[in-house]
């Protein structure tokens, strides 16, 4: 694919770069150690487990486009329903708690309604285009087939 802003041959799929600047990393280590003390001689180990992922900064910067989240929506409508579920009589502080409750949940509802939107209509599109897009390692120009 030749880059339609500088026609250099020099291009690399985003997909490619990202795959190729993305590690993942899992390590275990273990150790012992022998010690000596007012108390006398002691004798420990340890173990330890790390994992995650490396990642260049063209990596990252040209990663794919990613899915909304519903936690904080969840969250939010748990919330509402703990204030729901604390009113029990009819008082102007339960009346406040049931207002915020209700607040919360159809908040809650609004997140998620439009995350789903997003994740339903928006985000397929982005990533198709993600996956036909070209980066010029000449001139820096992003573009797509």
């Amino acid at each position: 694919m030749i880059c339609k802003n500088c026609n250099s041959e020099n291009t690399q799929k985003l997909s490619l770069i990202y795959e190729n600047g993305t590690n993942n990393i899992s390590t275990n280590s273990k150790t012992v150690g022998v010690g000596l003390g007012t108390g006398g001689i002691g004798i420990g180990r340890a173990s330890t487990n790390t994992s995650g992922t490396s990642q260049s900064i063209l990596a990252q910067k040209l990663s794919p486009p990613k899915k909304n989240s519903y936690l904080l929506a969840v969250f939010v409508m748990v919330l509402g329903t703990i204030f729901l579920c604390n009113v029990y009589e009819l008082s102007i502080k339960d009346f406040i708690l049931g207002l915020i409750g209700i607040f919360l949940l159809g908040f809650g509802i609004k997140i998620f309604r439009v995350n789903y939107r997003y994740n339903s209509n928006t985000f397929p599109k982005k990533y198709l285009e993600w996956t036909k897009s070209w980066h010029c390692n000449k001139c820096g120009n992003i573009y797509s087939e």
